[in-house]
């Protein structure tokens, strides 16, 4: 893999981790090649270590290897090919590497390769090490929140090339500002939205704040941050988004209706459709809510953050909306049997087994 730096401890970026293991899963899909043995243990085509490989011939003079597999250890054997007693010959020799035995085309994130169309994505990785120790900071934030600040900071780096931060310079805040001006007048798939915007700059503001308090940042001009303040014409001038296409409360109503309940998972999502409506709760927040979060008599979800996985951590009480009696009746706990907590998909007569957990999942 191809490290961020010659830095230790090793850094690695997401991308290309990501990209080594894909590529690893799929050669458990496709033949061995020489040499490679398939391990019971890690299910990985793996090739063999020398010092651990023995070969010797059984049966009827068929020829076997066994060796250990360098990713687990585990006992690997395999019945062997020409082509394979020819590779660990090969490996034999103190001049030959793996590598050198199995040059083929793979996926390079450097953007080196035979095919003139495909463009694999830049990777910089000037700034990986400081972006490492930032996420050791960024440990006070939520992991969607983290995400979104990565996601700015890295926009930074795309926009200035991979340019070191530690070279910053006013000019090239006022680059990122421009672009983000930009982003918002924009009038194709380009375009971002007032908040989307607000927060980009609200993200980096925080990063630069952070950076001029690092060892070896605090020579860059104290001023970075509020080089991104946008001018409020900016954001008057912006285009306003379409409006999404949503069904009515009728047209949903009558999806409802129309919702099969043949089986548990009919249930569930019927269940889920109607509650949907009825609080206009986040998908993840609904997905995690559990038996103990309803009050049909009072028409309540009690949002416990401890439990459900809500916004910022908020927890509070939100009332169904005055909707058609067709969505709360759907969801009504009183056609459910709450021993095995399996919200709203398990009806009275039937029972579906011992499940203690109250999620819907």
């Amino acid at each position: 893999m191809q490290k961020s730096d010659k830095k230790q401890p090793h850094l690695f970026r997401g991308a290309v981790v990501n990209a080594f293991h894909k590529q690893r899963r799929a050669r458990t899909r496709i033949h061995l090649r020489p040499g490679e043995v398939k391990c019971t243990g890690c299910k990985l085509a793996v090739l063999l270590e020398i010092d651990t490989l023995s070969e010797r011939v059984v049966g009827k003079g068929t020829h076997m290897c066994f060796g250990s597999c360098p990713e687990c250890g585990a006992h690997v054997q395999k019945i062997t090919s020409q082509a394979d007693r020819d590779y660990f010959d090969a490996l034999r020799n103190p001049n030959t590497t793996d590598d050198s035995l199995h040059e083929e085309i793979q996926e390079d994130l450097g953007g080196i390769g035979k095919d003139q169309e495909t463009h694999p994505p830049v990777v910089w990785t000037a700034n990986d090490r400081l972006i490492y120790k930032w996420q050791n900071y960024a440990g006070r934030y939520d992991e969607k929140t983290v995400d979104r600040h990565l996601s700015a900071i890295r926009l930074l780096e795309e926009t200035l090339n991979g340019k070191a931060y530690d070279q910053l310079t006013n000019h090239d805040i006022g680059l990122m500002r421009e672009q983000l001006k930009q982003s918002l007048l924009a009038a194709n798939e380009l375009q971002r939205s007032k908040s989307t915007v607000a927060h980009t700059a609200s993200h980096l503001t925080a990063f630069l704040q952070w950076l001029l308090k690092q060892d070896g940042y605090k020579r860059l001009p104290s001023d970075l941050p509020d080089y991104l303040k946008l001018p409020k014409s900016v954001y008057s001038a912006s285009l306003s988004r379409k409006d999404k296409d949503y069904p009515t409360v009728k047209e949903a109503e009558a999806l409802l209706l129309e919702m099969p309940i043949q089986n548990l998972k009919d249930h569930r999502s019927k269940a889920i459709f109607a509650m949907a409506f009825l609080c206009g709760l986040r998908a993840d927040t609904l997905a995690s809510l559990r038996i103990c979060h309803f009050d049909p008599a009072k028409e309540l979800i009690i949002q416990d953050a401890s439990i459900v996985r809500a916004k910022n951590g908020k927890s509070l009480n939100v009332n169904w909306f005055p909707i058609p009696k067709t969505f709360s009746n759907t969801v009504d706990l009183s056609r459910f049997d709450a021993a095995p907590l399996i919200a709203f998909t398990v009806t009275k007569e039937i029972n579906y087994g011992t499940e203690t957990d109250g999620r819907i999942s």
